[in-house]
């Protein structure tokens, strides 16, 4: 059997392994055999040449069998190439559930057996020619149906040309047919009526032939000199045209259902004969329309009860957290003051350090439920502002005071070049604290023996009118891609899920800290670079205290 148009692609990063199995597969079929020591390479290669198998190794490194293959299989130009997995014996019950999810069409167990390899690769070409074969069987086939559909489409045009001279009125019912379609002469009465407004209507056709649209769409009898004089009527007696979304027709049950319809008049040698109207049953979209406002006053309805909901239980358990922190250091302080007492001689350390955790849990989950309960006010409207004259020197180095301990812990070090002692900002002295204490805060995090510095710069000359302030908080971390960015102020949400992982935190201080820059009047913004180090700006409007 000859298969040298065919082409098998191996991967396997052991070029001992691609030698062999290339050796093993030319001594028993006449095939063109392509090479790649990597999932990178196998990509590349298959965007560029005919690849009709894929023998593929599992175990490789940066990229693994698995993750080439899920690749494979999502791009629409190799989705259809079947892959057979290579795996050592004894990782071969754990890999074949994975593989075959994936979509592998069969497994190779390391050694590899030469008689099965090449039986194996003998039966996939059997099952790519006859898939050949069944491909070229169907393009003769579509050729044929052509030719069958030109000769007809010839046809068909034929009798478009004899259609085209039937008149006006025959075209308007071919051309909405799958609506209800109703004509009617000057006098509102019914002279054609098809099958689908028939059965909307619950009649059948020669009961609605002569009938007038009075007693048709008017099913109480009082209500017919009223309905004389609506647009409706009058545009089928003037033959005018009307359309409407708000129109309630009749069933034979005298069960009203909302329409959308439209009239229009027909005309024959320039003179009014009568009107055609078109009209849909749109009973489900009404029903939908109202489920979707239900729906959103259910969502509304539920949104408040969250926010209420979260504003209460902050402040109902912020108050057993307080008593465990104010028990905690009392312990502590009774702790310290036994240093006499040769019985607590040998648990005394431990005992602190563990009411020293305690204090530190405590505190942690404080500051969660604060977080909770900022945004709950955020997002009720609750937030006020409180403003007041700030010494921005004294703030600062409270700010860096406070997260001296974090900065610590990572090797980090803590700088400022600000020095202005005289300099007063009025502003929310507290929310202005939480924003640099957060953004600091999260520079220590994802920074390792690094540098996190705050920067005040203040404009030249001070416009009351559009004059910031600007605090910039830099770092030499992590950094951040631009995809990162984007979604970097949403609320519960990090730059990246591996970084929730690694660096811990619940994605609520930079939204809060955002959420207080706009209700003070100012605006945050961050510039990063992967691997290089993150900057926050944080604009203020540069006001002070008439």
């Amino acid at each position: 059997m000859n298969n040298s148009h065919y082409t098998i692609l191996i991967v396997d990063d052991n070029k001992n392994n691609l030698f062999t199995l290339r050796t093993l597969i030319l001594q028993h079929i006449e095939i063109n055999v392509l090479e790649a020591d990597s999932g990178q390479k196998a990509l590349a290669t298959l965007m560029t040449e005919k690849v009709d198998l894929i023998i593929l190794d599992i175990q490789m490194p940066e990229m693994d069998g698995f993750e080439t293959a899920k690749i494979i299989h999502s791009i629409k130009q190799t989705q259809h190439i079947p892959i057979v997995f290579l795996t050592a014996a004894y990782k071969s019950e754990e890999f074949q559930t994975k593989g075959f999810g994936i979509g592998a069409s069969d497994y190779l167990t390391k050694p590899i057996d030469a008689a099965q390899l090449i039986n194996r690769i003998n039966l996939y070409l059997r099952f790519i020619q006859q898939e050949h074969r069944h491909a070229q069987i169907l393009e003769q086939r579509v050729k044929e149906r052509t030719a069958e559909l030109a000769k007809a489409n010839t046809c068909l045009s034929e009798v478009n040309t004899e259609l085209e001279q039937l008149g006006h009125y025959n075209k308007l019912i071919l051309e909405t047919v799958s609506d209800g379609i109703c004509g009617f002469n000057l006098s509102a009465e019914i002279t054609f009526i098809n099958p689908s407004a028939a059965q909307m209507l619950g009649y059948s056709i020669s009961e609605l032939i002569g009938q007038s649209a009075c007693k048709l769409f008017c099913q109480n009898t009082n209500l017919e000199t009223s309905f004389i004089n609506m647009p409706f009527y009058q545009a089928i007696v003037h033959g005018k045209d009307y359309h409407s979304e708000n129109e309630c027709f009749y069933h034979k049950n005298e069960v009203a259902f909302p329409v959308e319809c439209a009239l229009a008049p027909i005309q024959s040698n320039n003179d009014i004969t009568g009107t055609v109207l078109t009209f849909n049953d749109i009973t489900k979209r009404k029903q939908t329309e109202l489920m979707l406002t239900e729906a959103k006053e259910h969502a509304e309805q539920a949104n408040n009860a969250k926010s209420y909901f979260l504003a209460n239980m902050s402040h109902e358990l912020r108050t057993p957290l307080n008593a465990i922190i104010g028990y905690s250091e009392i312990l502590k302080d009774e702790m310290e003051d036994e240093i006499s007492v040769e019985t607590f001689l040998d648990s005394k350390d431990m005992c602190l350090q563990d009411l020293t955790r305690i204090q530190d849990s405590a505190r942690h989950l404080l500051g969660l439920i604060n977080d909770v309960l900022d945004v709950s006010k955020i997002e009720a409207g609750k937030m006020d502002i409180f403003n007041e004259n700030v010494q921005i020197y004294r703030l600062l180095h409270e700010v860096l005071d406070q997260a001296f301990p974090l900065a610590a812990k990572k090797s980090n070090t803590l700088k400022t070049d600000y020095n202005d002692e005289s300099f007063f900002l009025y502003t929310d002295r507290t929310k202005l604290y939480q924003i640099l204490l957060n953004l600091i805060s999260n520079s220590c995090k994802f920074t390792e023996q690094g540098e996190i510095r705050i920067t005040v710069n203040l404009p030249a000359i001070e416009n009351s009118d559009k004059s910031w302030i600007c605090f910039v908080i830099s770092d030499t971390g992590i950094g951040m891609t631009p995809a990162q960015q984007q979604k970097l102020f949403h609320i519960f949400s990090q730059a990246d899920a591996s970084t929730t992982r690694k660096y811990g935190g619940t994605g609520l201080g930079l939204h809060i800290s955002k959420r207080f820059c706009e209700l003070m009047g100012g605006h945050i913004e961050v510039s990063s670079e992967l691997e290089v180090g993150s900057q926050f700006s944080v604009y203020l409007p540069l006001q002070k205290q008439a």
